[in-house]
């Protein structure tokens, strides 16, 4: 890939911002070149065009003539993302959360868009909060906090009386009880504004040494998993954002082993990792870190990290916007929320391929001011370049000095047309 230039700025693609509400406005939209006669139609059942949902949608595409074997249907998503279907499958459901716009199109097998529909655009939550949690105050035994999170639609509602009635929760959030006082399993119940809902699994009664006891139905009791590499089903906040000031050669959160490492050119290096804030837009303060910071201990040379797809996707649930990876004053930063696009991408995952079996290698050279990003997937490697016509390409991606953090993150993204 050809290198980055040596100024210290910012070099964005356009896609989608990395918030994880946001989504992405295109600069063009495709226009179908009209068929005569031949028109799609869509029938949508559960959709809701307004405020939040938690029913997944299922839209029935029509048009195509029967046995006819020279046409498909597709799906743009967010105008951004192409998903081709099948032969004689003409029925598509979303999977995306947060906000999500469709339009579906008859296509010829050139691929050329041959009738598009209007544009279906909804917000949807399909994951339960995270909680609550009943956390014990240290300085107290007859007051508990609860502890949740909902990283889609936000929560909007607690009950504290098993569900029989319902408030508006605080921040933070308490429970007063008496000494002897037990909480039952599911008293306390939570629901986001999707409507989805969870409840507490733990068991606790107020006293000098309360008693935590895990309830029939399972569940965790704290919001992390235990030591394990094997981290795939980890849940949102499932990440305890705990990192060594000490070097480390494979990343460590908590007690959960990451697959990222890094090497130079010969042998492993190690890195420090730092938890720190970049904020994402003027003036919007930040309540907490929400960039990771891995530094390289070794400048010299060519930097090379490693990580798969589900390490960014992690730290993105448990609330790290950006992944920073950096080497002396010269930073790479990637947007949890998600920097791979592309035909490629979107059929490979389209075709069900996990999001770990993605295989990042970003090539950091402090002296020449370059940056290489690549993935490797299904046994083919894709150089990840700035060009949106590849069949996998990079978005969002900052590269530059380290100073580029003294400014708000989406201030090097290009602007949104405002219509």
């Amino acid at each position: 890939v050809p290198g980055e230039s040596p100024e210290p700025t910012a070099t964005p693609v356009p896609g989608e911002s990395p918030e994880p509400t946001a989504t992405p406005v295109p600069t063009e939209t495709p226009v179908p070149t009209q068929t005569p006669g031949m028109q799609i139609g869509v029938q949508a059942e559960g959709y809701q065009p307004e405020g939040w949902s938690n029913v997944m949608p299922v839209f029935t595409l029509s048009g195509i003539p029967e046995g006819d074997e020279t046409l498909v249907y597709g799906v743009f998503i967010c105008d951004e993302r192409l998903i081709l279907l099948s032969k004689g499958n003409n029925v598509y459901s979303p999977t995306d959360q947060g906000e999500v716009s469709l339009r579906f199109a008859i296509f010829d097998l050139m691929g050329d868009v041959v009738s598009l529909s209007d544009q279906y655009d909804m917000l949807l939550d399909f994951t339960p909060p995270d909680g609550p949690y009943i956390m014990r105050l240290w300085y107290t035994d007859t007051i508990v906090e609860i502890q949740m999170t909902d990283m889609e639609s936000g929560i909007a509602e607690i009950s504290t009386d098993d569900g029989v009635t319902w408030r508006t929760p605080e921040s933070p959030m308490y429970l007063r009880g008496d000494v002897g006082e037990t909480i039952g399993e599911g008293r306390i119940r939570v629901r986001d504004f999707a409507g989805n809902e969870s409840r507490n699994f733990e068991i606790h009664t107020f006293g000098p040494e309360p008693v935590y006891s895990g309830g029939s139905s399972g569940g965790k009791r704290v919001p992390h998993v235990p030591e394990t590499l094997d981290y795939s089903t980890a849940n949102y906040n499932a990440l305890e954002l705990v990192f060594s000031p000490d070097p480390q050669t494979e990343l460590r959160a908590g007690d959960t082993l990451l697959a990222l490492t890094l090497r130079d050119e010969a042998e492993n290096n190690a890195f420090v990792a730092e938890l720190t804030t970049w904020q994402t837009e003027k003036g919007k303060k930040l309540a907490k870190p929400n960039a990771l910071m891995l530094s390289a201990q070794e400048q010299e040379g060519v930097n090379v990290w490693q990580f798969s797809g589900d390490v960014y996707r992690l730290l993105y649930n448990s609330g790290i916007e950006y992944l920073v990876l950096r080497t002396g004053d010269y930073i790479a930063a990637l947007p949890t929320a998600g920097f791979t696009a592309g035909t490629a991408y979107a059929k490979l995952k389209a075709s069900g391929v996990s999001t770990r079996k993605f295989d990042y290698t970003l090539c950091q050279d402090e002296s020449l001011r370059e940056t290489t990003l690549s993935v490797t997937v299904e046994g083919e490697t894709y150089i990840m370049e700035e060009d949106t016509n590849q069949p996998m390409y990079r978005y969002n991606v900052l590269v530059g000095g380290s100073e580029l953090m003294e400014k708000p993150y989406n201030s090097y993204l290009p602007q949104k047309d405002e219509k």
